[in-house]
């Protein structure tokens, strides 16, 4: 298993997940299609990273989601493609 410094959500990208290092950091795992490995990122900001990447932001996902699904919670999803 490798550690990186930073990532941006790609089309590769299966699942991330919020997990803990060997020093009790909050990292994110990133599940791709043939691999696997940690972010040295929180999963928020690996979100909000990958989101300011093409012009947006967490913030204005999340009310943009929330306006999209009555108000219920869910997560923030985007249809713009990050190539």
């Amino acid at each position: 298993m490798f550690k990186i410094n930073s990532y941006i959500i790609n089309q590769r990208l299966n699942l991330l997940m919020g997990e803990y290092d060997q020093y009790g950091k909050l990292c994110t795992r990133v599940w791709e299609v043939d691999k696997s490995f940690l972010v040295d990122m929180p999963p928020l900001e690996v979100l909000d990273k990958s989101l300011k990447f093409i012009n947006s932001n967490l913030k204005a996902a999340t009310i943009s989601a929330k306006s999209i699904v009555d108000n219920k919670s869910m997560c923030p999803i985007c249809s713009k493609s990050f190539s």
